[in-house]
């Protein structure tokens, strides 16, 4: 879902993310991510917002591998990096089940037949068997040379993981506190199967200048620095491999707002500078509007609308998205006397005959919405 005349440096197919707890009638699924599809062009900010718990730090760590997807694709630099495979699994189980429901019906016709047609039935009904079980068999092999494939694709271009790294959202649950500063920048280089002394300690110090740190810095441990300090460690330790996209998962909402604004500045001079793309995971609005090129809002594992960050406060469509605006604080009292805010209730949506899906309504803005909808919508674009 995005520009038409570019190619893009991250491709998200469908992406689900599926938990499941207990066994049994007890077994619970939860659908974190449910089917998300966008793209992510060079050198932009893609911003993804939504209130907490709708799957977008979740979106984060399956485009990266934390977690392995359920289902769906990802492809980085037009390479496939992450892909599930629920759909070529559940294609297995539904070829199984209609052979066996076609096996049974067969069994139970030569059952009722007389005894005269017996005879002559089985025959026929042994050819079909061997038939329905042949149709089984090659369904089966098909899905899982599928599966093989994109495993095989998957380990070629594992080395490719490399140029995508990670920004988490706690600087202090993400760095460990018994490694010093350099230890914990230089692990991705160790990785990496750098192993000469020289070279670790001259980048190292290279990329704490980077961020603004000193290189006296790199032999302190974590609980040493301000919460905005361990921040730009943990962006060091993100930039250390040189890596092409970074998903930056909420990274300023354990700060102070003054050390907010340094953060940001800092990635937005890192993008100029070093020509980075970034995917920034945020719930505030207020903050990715003026760091984002384009937005997705996320709702509920799915993501309910995408446009320009300009576009998006211009022309908010979905409901949820206009209840998001609606809670921005505004620093005038004028109009936080008068504004009013929209609580959005996901039940004002009739999908039972008509299901909704993402809908291009104007040039990359895109909107989740049933046909019905988007008439409706369109009365209102600006």
């Amino acid at each position: 879902m995005g520009r038409k005349d570019e190619t893009p440096v991250l491709s998200v197919k469908n992406l689900k993310q599926h938990f499941t707890s207990g066994i049994g009638k007890n077994k619970l699924v939860v659908k974190a991510v449910d089917g998300v599809s966008f793209d992510i062009y060079k050198g932009e900010v893609f911003g993804l917002v939504g209130e907490s718990g709708c799957g977008k730090t979740t979106t984060g760590r399956s485009i990266i591998k934390l977690y392995e997807p359920t289902d769906g694709e990802v492809y980085f630099l037009g390479n496939l990096i992450s892909a599930g495979y629920k759909e070529n699994k559940e294609a297995i189980k539904r070829a199984k089940q209609i052979a066996k429901d076609k096996i049974k019906t067969l069994k139970a016709e030569l059952t009722e037949a007389s005894d005269a047609d017996k005879e002559t039935l089985k025959i026929k009904t042994d050819e079909l068997i061997k038939e329905v079980k042949a149709e089984r068999d090659a369904a089966i092999e098909k899905e899982k040379a599928e599966i093989e494939r994109k495993k095989k694709e998957l380990d070629a271009n594992y080395e490719l993981m490399k140029k995508m790294q990670m920004i988490f959202q706690d600087p202090i649950a993400s760095l460990n506190p018994r490694m010093t500063v350099k230890e914990i920048i230089a692990e991705g280089l160790r990785i990496s199967g750098i192993k000469d002394p020289r070279v670790i300690n001259d980048e190292v110090n290279k990329v704490l200048e980077t961020v603004g740190l000193l290189p006296e810095h790199a032999s302190r441990y974590p609980h040493e620095f301000s919460g905005g300090q361990r921040q730009r460690i943990g962006i060091a330790r993100a930039l250390i491999v040189n890596p092409e996209f970074i998903i930056a998962d909420e990274p300023i909402s354990a700060l102070d707002v003054s050390i907010q604004a340094q953060v940001i500045n800092l990635l937005n001079d890192l993008r100029e500078r070093l020509g980075i793309t970034i995917m920034f995971i945020a719930h505030d609005l207020s903050v990715i509007k003026y760091f984002s090129d384009r937005i997705g809002v996320m709702y509920y594992g799915n993501l309910v609308e995408l446009a320009d960050a300009d576009e998006l406060f211009l022309n908010p469509l979905h409901p949820y998205t206009k209840s998001l605006l609606s809670a921005v604080p505004q620093p005038d009292p004028r109009y936080e006397k008068t504004r009013k805010r929209i609580v959005y209730d996901p039940r004002m949506h009739d999908y039972v005959q008509s299901p909704p899906k993402l809908q291009e309504i104007k040039k990359d803005h895109w909107v989740l919405a049933n046909d019905e909808e988007i008439a409706e919508y369109k009365k209102v674009l600006k």
